[in-house]
């Protein structure tokens, strides 16, 4: 975390006409040490329909400084006194009007645990500088990977190395980054579109919600760089082994990167279900039921009327991965998944007859590791993953030890019911 700052100046809502419809209020920003943004304005708006939230804020403050203030609303509000306003983003350093406004060409994204998937570790160097001000130095990159998303469109993981020049003193230090770069400008808004389209196929790759926590963005043909401020989500601790790991699929990782954006708008349902069952270490009922919803959305959009596909989804979709070792593995009844999906989906009691095969405390437990497993085979299907890839992609990570999970329970439960029988 970064200490807070603080910065006092005018602060308007941007017009056509600054000059005869701009009104100016003072006020102060305080950018928190979470990056969280508050606002504080010297404002009297008596008189004015009351409003709650302003899309964008313009501001300057006494040092010259400009700021673009976005989805910004009011937390307090004391009559003929003042505003206290909540923002969602803060640019430094320039003026935009809006979040769809054409304006970057590049964008720079540091993930917390981004450096765990190359291999590589950050320099312990002191860091006795302004995060705004340091420039980017061009040839110094570490390249992992780097592919194109769209014409036009490219993305880079890197190591750059940057450096920091001032009359006391030189500071260099090394960041794992997410780098997009445009042949033309693009809005905030779809840039971020595209850093949360990685953000999902990262946490795919590491089995493991993974969230950015440095934004930067830079405008074609200039050196400065100008921070996007933002209260980042939490990413979880991935496991030793990654589902995707880079160097082991280095050669293959660009294909299923540029095959994931292309079906982003297909999946990104069910790949947001399978990290949110991933991320939490609840398998109550409402898990299985997250799991189960996305399989039947898998079928539905990938397998339903095909020629040779059976109209039971469940034993359609279990069939489909007939040749991943972890599925066989597993021994997913069709007719087990079936009612348990439709006796917690109706919210049956117990013991509710109609549906016998339904699974319950430890036996829904496993019965939801299974799922994860056979949706996780879904999604990698469509980014373009083969059969024999897929199983040594399971063999190689967590997906191994969940198997490993479910097998061992269910011969322990065997042997008990054996011993049950034969007393």
């Amino acid at each position: 975390m970064t200490e807070s700052k603080t910065y006092q100046g005018q602060w308007w809502i941007p017009s056509d006409n600054e000059v005869t419809d701009q009104v100016y209020f003072d006020g102060t920003l305080k950018i928190n040490e979470d990056n969280s943004c508050l606002l504080s304005l010297l404002a009297a708006p008596s008189g004015n329909d009351p409003f709650m939230e302003f899309d964008v804020l313009w501001g300057k403050d006494k040092h010259g400084n400009l700021f673009s203030i976005f989805k910004s609303e009011i937390t307090k509000w004391f009559v003929s006194d003042h505003l206290e306003l909540k923002a969602k983003y803060v640019i430094i350093g320039t003026h935009i009007k809006s979040l769809d406004e054409p304006y970057f060409s590049e964008c720079y994204v540091e993930f917390p645990y981004l450096e765990d998937w190359t291999n590589s570790s950050m320099a312990c160097i002191p860091q006795d500088f302004d995060r705004q001000e340091f420039t980017i130095k061009y040839g110094l990159d570490k390249e992992y990977l780097k592919g194109e998303l769209e014409n036009g469109l490219q993305y880079k993981i890197v190591d750059r190395t940057v450096c920091h020049l001032d009359h006391k003193k030189f500071s260099a230090w090394k960041e794992t980054q997410y780098q997009i770069i445009s042949n033309k400008p693009l809005s905030i808004k779809a840039l971020n579109q595209y850093i949360k389209e990685f953000s999902q196929f990262f946490s795919l790759a590491m089995y493991s919600k993974q969230q950015p926590s440095e934004i930067y963005y830079r405008k074609q043909e200039e050196e400065k760089i100008y921070k996007l401020y933002f209260v980042a989500s939490p990413s979880k601790k991935p496991t030793v082994a990654p589902l995707l790991p880079l160097w082991d699929m280095r050669e293959r990782l660009p294909l299923f990167i540029g095959k994931f954006h292309s079906v982003h708008e297909k999946i990104e349902t069910l790949t947001r279900y399978l990290i949110t069952s991933i991320n939490t270490g609840d398998f109550d009922a409402p898990i299985f039921i997250v799991v189960a919803q996305a399989l039947e959305g898998y079928y539905q959009r990938f397998l339903k009327g095909k020629k040779g596909i059976s109209n039971r989804k469940w034993e359609a979709l279990i069939k489909q991965y007939e040749n991943i070792k972890a599925i066989k593995d597993c021994n997913i009844d069709a007719d087990v998944l079936k009612d348990t999906r439709d006796r917690y989906s109706h919210l049956a009691l117990d013991g509710t007859p109609e549906y016998p095969n339904a699974a319950k405390g430890s036996d829904l437990l496993m019965l939801t590791i299974k799922c994860k497993i056979l949706l996780t085979c879904c999604i990698l299907k469509q980014i373009g993953m083969t059969d024999d890839e897929i199983n040594t992609c399971f063999d190689q990570s967590i997906v191994h030890f969940m198997v490993h999970t479910v097998k061992k329970y269910e011969k322990k439960k065997s042997v008990d019911n054996t011993m049950e029988i034969n007393s």
